[in-house]
């Protein structure tokens, strides 16, 4: 009988979804960093989508926005070291729901 571990990667791929488990499994584990970073930090920035290596964050304010830009290469390290994930870029915008 095979493992929990390795059945899910190969219903995933069958069904089609493996690249969606992925990219929520890195917005997943960009939120858990912002959190480990800074809590304040983490309050205003809402991690959206990990899409043709391209991860978008939005921000609530322009501190939050200026604040995150200087650890964007420290997240994206922290992500790509991770078996599987590969970030590209990270874009950082300014939240319309502020």
């Amino acid at each position: 009988m095979d493992k929990i571990s390795a059945l899910i990667p190969k219903v995933l791929s069958r069904r089609g979804l493996k690249d969606q488990a992925g990219a929520s499994y890195a917005v997943y584990l960009a939120i858990d960093w912002l959190h480990n970073v800074s809590v304040g930090l983490a309050e205003y920035c809402i991690v959206t989508t990990l899409k043709d290596g391209i991860l978008t964050i939005e921000c609530l304010n322009s501190v939050a926005m200026q604040e995150l830009n200087q650890k964007t290469e420290e997240l994206k390290a922290h992500l790509n070291a991770i078996d599987g994930i590969n970030v590209r870029d990270i874009t950082i915008t300014r939240s319309r729901n502020s």
